[in-house]
């Protein structure tokens, strides 16, 4: 098991009046026009059987933005603008008291430039969306996700449902996790003929996240190799968009921490306050270790480390543990440092997900960990339990 970074919190930029003229005229010197992001304007408009007064429905974008109109004989309407096509959710509240009032019903959709028409004779849940191509393409990821999606629930509830005892059984969980991994391969598949036949939709770019997700749960670091040819089979228009930018930084970072590269260059202080640098430790294999003291799985695999440590050491083997704790943690860094027995050198900026290593590298999930040889070359990854200490044995014996 892994723990994963929440990807879902929102940033706002907020820029100083004053200034935005010319911080404008600075992005039109550097960037062509036709790449600054634009905003275009979106009419959503809906029809749900009958329904009326005191009922609302509400238009959620992300987990901060809310906005709210009365429905009237059925009909409601939102107007906006975007600068990329964005996930949302509408909430029907029949008492019309707020997204968490009941009895209340939901319905997922993208919004984009144009008119979206949803429409339904009973109730949200159930309700048609016609004139959007996004949602159009979401459906159908949807529907060909669907059969998976439940085979997935029904081997989720057989989890929840394991007693005490099964659950560290080590045969019947082995069984589970082999189970589960076909229904997340095959998930993983529909991913991949989906981005394959639809080269000119945005839900492509949302399928590749969902396949890069997928593969950090299993325990994977995703490959640029293996990433990098979907997302250039893309359209100019998908990958120019503002989502499929950030997916191409992303693959820029993937690249330059893909196997057989030189690992990025990175100083953090220690403990103590001393700056180790990465470099200071060419002529040695360095694993560079990427944990938490909050992480269940990163202390559990720690044994496998200090056996791997305590083993080849004295051969040539260094290890430099970057924490992904934050400042309220650092007792908590300090004091799992010393219970762990993590003898070797150990740094953070106390930057919790933000860390600037953890950032630099790409790392989405704890633990994760990659192997340099003595040029600093990247030549491992993601090495836990017997995977680590075969590697090892591999170059020291």
């Amino acid at each position: 098991m892994t723990e994963i970074q929440n990807n879902d919190l929102l940033t706002t930029l907020r820029i100083n009046q004053s200034k935005m003229k010319k911080n404008l005229i600075v992005l039109m010197l550097i960037f062509p026009i036709s790449l600054l992001a634009q905003n275009v304007s979106y009419t959503l408009k809906g029809k749900i059987g009958n329904v009326n007064a005191p009922a609302k429905v509400y238009l959620v974008r992300g987990n901060t933005r809310v906005d709210s109109t009365a429905i009237q004989n059925g009909q409601f309407e939102f107007k906006g603008t975007i600068t990329d096509p964005v996930q949302a959710s509408l909430i029907l509240s029949y008492k019309g008291t707020g997204i968490y009032s009941r009895p209340l019903q939901h319905l997922d959709i993208y919004l984009e430039s144009g008119i979206i028409n949803i429409s339904s004779s009973d109730s949200l849940a159930n309700a048609i969306i016609k004139g959007s191509k996004v949602n159009a393409d979401n459906e159908k990821l949807k529907t060909a996700l669907k059969p998976i999606d439940e085979k997935q629930k029904v081997i989720m509830s057989e989890y929840m449902s394991m007693s005490a005892e099964k659950l560290h059984d080590n045969d019947a969980m082995a069984d589970f996790k082999a189970r589960y991994k076909v229904i997340t391969d095959d998930k993983k598949q529909v991913y991949l003929d989906f981005i394959n036949a639809n080269p000119n939709s945005f839900m492509s770019l949302i399928a590749l996240e969902g396949l890069i997700t997928l593969q950090i749960i299993d325990g994977e670091i995703p490959e640029y190799s293996e990433l990098a040819p979907l997302f250039n089979s893309l359209s100019s228009d998908v990958k120019n968009t503002i989502t499929g930018k950030k997916d191409a930084k992303s693959l820029v970072v993937m690249k330059s921490t893909a196997i057989g590269e030189m690992a990025p260059e990175f100083t953090q202080k220690d403990p103590d306050g001393k700056l180790i640098k990465l470099s200071s430790l060419k002529g040695k294999y360095v694993l560079v270790d990427f944990w938490a003291s909050w992480c269940a799985p990163c202390r559990a695999e720690s044994p496998n480390v200090v056996k791997a440590y305590n083993k080849y050491h004295e051969k040539g083997f260094e290890i430099l543990s970057v924490s992904l704790d934050n400042e309220k943690g650092k007792d908590a860094w300090l004091t799992a440092i010393q219970k762990d027995g993590l003898v070797w050198k150990n740094v953070s900026d106390l930057k919790g997900w933000k860390n600037e290593v953890a950032v630099l590298y790409g790392i989405k999930a704890i633990p994760q960990n990659m192997l340099l040889d003595k040029t600093g070359k990247i030549i491992g990854k993601n090495l836990k339990g017997e995977a680590l200490s075969k590697k090892l044995e591999e170059i020291f014996n």
